[in-house]
Formats: C-alpha cells, sequence, structure tokens
C-alpha cells in the first residue's frame, strides 16, 4: 500500500501570510482524504 501525507497548512488559530490554517490531505493509491480543512485550504491545494 503506497501512503502519502501533505501539510497544507500547520498555523494556529489565525492564519499568517505564510502559514494557512491546519489541514492534512492524505494520498492512497490514488483516492485522495482531507482532514481537517481550515480557511485558506483551497489555496495551499492549488500549489501542490
Amino acid at each position: 500500500m503506497n501512503l502519502e501525507a501533505f501539510v497544507l497548512g500547520c498555523g494556529g488559530m489565525m492564519p499568517l501570510p505564510y502559514r494557512a490554517l491546519t489541514s492534512v490531505l492524505v494520498r492512497r493509491e490514488g483516492d485522495l482524504f482531507l482532514f481537517d480543512g481550515g480557511e485558506g485550504t483551497q489555496v495551499s491545494l492549488r500549489r501542490l
């Protein structure tokens, strides 16, 4: 099984210009799972 994790944001309660709110994307054999997708996650996803 192939498993990859991408930290899209690691900020705390307030987003900063260089640090998005907490969110993690996990890819497993072609499936994508998004955990804790906070505000600004879509911006981080575009960077992948």
